[in-house]
This record gives C-alpha cells, structure tokens and sequence, in this order.
C-alpha cells in the first residue's frame, strides 16, 4: 500500500433491516488531502463515515485505517487518532467551552500541547467564550465547538459531515482555515457535504455516494448542470 495512503475502504457493504445502503465500497484517502463525499440525502454518506467510526457494524468489509482493520470496533487505541463531528454536536449542558475539549482529550487519551489548543482557538475563534456554558451558545457557536472537540486531539484522520451547517459566512471562512491548517499538518480528511463550493478548492478528490456506490468523480464535471443531474431537485444554484 502506498505509505501516503492512509485510509482504505476495502469491499464496504452496510444494509438496515436487510435493506442495501452500501455495497462494495472502494475508498482511499491519503495523509494531507481532503476528499469530498457529495449525494443527495439518505445516500449513505452519513452511514459511510459511522461505519469508519464503527458506530455501524458493516455486513462485510474492511476498513483499514494506517495499515490496521478497524472496522465493527476493532483496535481501540488506533481508532482514537480519528477525530469526527457527525450530524449535530452535543455536549454535557454544564459543561464549558474549556471542559469539554479537556474531557475529549482525556478520553481519547491522546497528547496534545497547549500551543495547539490555542491555535485551534484562535482559528475558530473561540476565546470570547472559553469558560461560557455550552448551553447558553448560539447553534453556530456550537458548532465551531464540536470542531474544535473534533480536532483538539490532533487526529491523524478527521471525518466531517456537514461541518459548516449552522455558520455564517464569517464562520465558514474560520472553518476553511483551520482545515488548511490541518492539511498543512498532514492531517487526512474525510468530508460529506452539500456545499461543494464552499470547499472546492481544498478538495483533492470528490466522490459521489449514489445508488448505493461510491463512485470517484473530478472536480471538473461538477458543474451547476451536473450537479442539478446528480442531485436532482435538492440541488439549487
């Protein structure tokens, strides 16, 4: 396997109550690029990135993260260096800012320095409310949270869906930036969005979740044309 490969989808298949979502998935993702899955909702990208999580159990498979099969809960410790923020964050509601990014460090047992949890802050710009309730946060706000929850642990892989949900555009371009910096920083990852234009040209590679496959895509064929083909009437330019 190529050494800058570090996630790789061998023959996924995930149904629900005998029901196909997923079948025979073949995915790749190197260390330092971002890869973009793109499908209407209810395609399976969502339930692609929970079965990386292991928060799916697949019904055959292989999910080989850094060279070791992770998949259905294997490998504790290495699926600790995975990083993630699906669908809506939650915290515990008396929690700070501050506690929660210390609990996630703790839990994940991974090492971190101060100075990166400052960056990370300074980059979502979470300061003006480091010792705030989680609580009393606006939705946006939340958000840049569960990011920097995601991220405060220095993930070799982070999985992202839908990560600028809820963010104006102020937020957004926070958001691009610290995903450059983790690029930078080698980190791998793995986004399922609907705002392909927002991340275009961070993204090295695009997939489309469809008809139960993940089929690879260019950037270049995603046109407004193609993606109202794609997406049919959930697209809107």
């Amino acid at each position: 396997m190529d050494s800058q490969i570090l996630l790789s989808i061998q023959n996924l298949t995930k149904s629900f109550s005998n029901q196909v979502v997923l079948s025979h998935v073949q995915l790749t993702c190197a260390r330092g690029q971002l890869s973009g899955l793109l499908g209407q909702n209810g395609a399976g990208k969502t339930t692609l990135l929970k079965s990386i999580l292991s928060l799916n159990y697949l019904d055959q498979g292989q999910i080989m993260f850094d060279g070791v099969d992770i998949a259905n809960g294997q490998h504790e410790f290495k699926r600790s260096q995975i990083g993630s923020l699906i669908e809506y964050p939650h915290f515990p509601s008396h929690y700070t800012v501050q506690q929660v990014l210390q609990e996630q460090i703790t839990m994940m047992g991974q090492k971190t320095t101060p100075e990166y949890i400052t960056t990370i802050g300074d980059l979502l710009d979470l300061d003006p409310i480091w010792n705030t309730s989680v609580k009393k946060l606006s939705l946006g706000a939340k958000q840049r949270v569960g990011l920097a929850r995601a991220v405060c642990t220095c993930p070799q892989l982070l999985l992202l869906d839908e990560p600028l949900n809820g963010l104006d555009p102020l937020a957004v371009q926070r958001v691009i930036t610290l995903l450059k910096f983790l690029l930078a920083h080698n980190t791998c990852i793995l986004v399922a969005t609907h705002l392909f234009a927002d991340l275009q040209k961070l993204t090295d590679h695009w997939y489309l979740v469809k008809n139960q496959q993940v089929q690879p895509i260019t950037a270049a064929t995603m046109t407004t044309a193609n993606l109202q083909k794609y997406f049919g009437n959930q697209y809107e330019d």
